[in-house]
């Protein structure tokens, strides 16, 4: 897992020709490199199918105004100036976001599931890349 000492492994998200056939194994105090693209290409792919149950409507509205709250960082929004800019009650929009958040959670938790074995290696990877993503924002 991601919390843990330098023994902790886990499973790489690209094989030898950059797809997700032919995993390998890397570990935590290994390539730097090879680490921040499993980062980065689990939060893509949790970002393009929650993107996804978006597509289409008011729905893709909702996800364009409400996207920058899953990524952070600096010059967000307040939620206020979101709920006027989608033209619905500040209540509403907290409720969007909530659910929002929710499902890319879980589809985070399914991608980082995807690459570990068990319940307490999907929690510490969890754990670790919301290290990760804070630290970046």
């Amino acid at each position: 897992g991601g919390a843990g000492g330098g023994d902790a492994m886990r499973r790489d998200s690209r094989g030898e020709n950059g797809t997700d056939e032919g995993r390998g194994w890397a570990t935590r105090d290994g390539e730097h490199a090879v680490e921040g693209e499993w980062d980065e290409a689990l939060v893509e792919r949790a970002m393009t199918a929650v993107t996804s149950e978006y597509a289409g409507g008011q729905r893709a509205r909702v996800f364009a105004e409400l996207r920058p709250f899953l990524s952070g960082g600096v010059g967000l929004p307040t939620h206020e100036e979101a709920a006027v800019r989608l033209r619905v009650p500040l209540e509403t929009l907290r409720s969007h976001l909530f659910r929002l958040r929710a499902s890319y959670r879980a589809l985070l938790r399914a991608e980082v599931a995807r690459t570990v074995s068990t319940d307490e290696e999907v929690e510490s990877e969890l754990r670790y890349l919301c290290r990760i993503l804070i630290a970046s924002a």
